[in-house]
Parts: C-alpha cells; sequence; structure tokens
C-alpha cells in the first residue's frame, strides 16, 4: 500500500484499502457462520433449474468428481451421491 500510495492518488490507495478492510470483515464474518446442514426442497430446485438454465466448465466441475470413457461408453461419477449408494451415473 505504501508504494502504490506513491503512484496513485490519495483517494484511490485509501478506496483500496477500505475495500481490503471490507473483505476481510466479510471473511471473518463468513467464517464464523455455521453453513447449513440440509438444504429445502425448494433451495436444490433453484440450483438445479439455475445449472439447466446457465451450464458452465466450473459447475460441471462441482457435480462430477470422475469420468470414463471406453469403447463402451461413458461413465460420470457424481459428487452428489456417496459411492456406497452408487452415486456413479451413466451417460
Amino acid at each position: 500500500m505504501d508504494k502504490l500510495g506513491t503512484e496513485l492518488p490519495t483517494e484511490i490507495t485509501r478506496d483500496i484499502g477500505d475495500r481490503i478492510v471490507s473483505l476481510k470483515k466479510e471473511i471473518a464474518a463468513l467464517h464464523e457462520q455455521t453453513p447449513p446442514r440440509d438444504f429445502t426442497e425448494k433451495q436444490v430446485i433453484n440450483w438445479l433449474e439455475y445449472i439447466k438454465a446457465a451450464p458452465d466448465e466450473h459447475v460441471l466441475r462441482l457435480l462430477i468428481s470422475k469420468a470414463y470413457a471406453n469403447k463402451e461408453g461413458t461413465r460420470f461419477e457424481s459428487t452428489l451421491v456417496p459411492q456406497i449408494l452408487g452415486g456413479d451415473t451413466q451417460i
């Protein structure tokens, strides 16, 4: 910040410093929160609709733990269902 202060206007370095402080407070608040153990049906449906409407590589990486391809076909292992319950899905 000291080096930036000599090369940038004071108002910009102050804004950057304020943003850093704000982000640190937000991170600390998030660390103090307990994540939900279960999601509501509505939350899951909304999330799945969002994925359906705008799939991207990041979402796919969250949903798929492993992918297998061979002559017989392609198989994906999902991150959503534990393997002990048959979490892999054939496509």
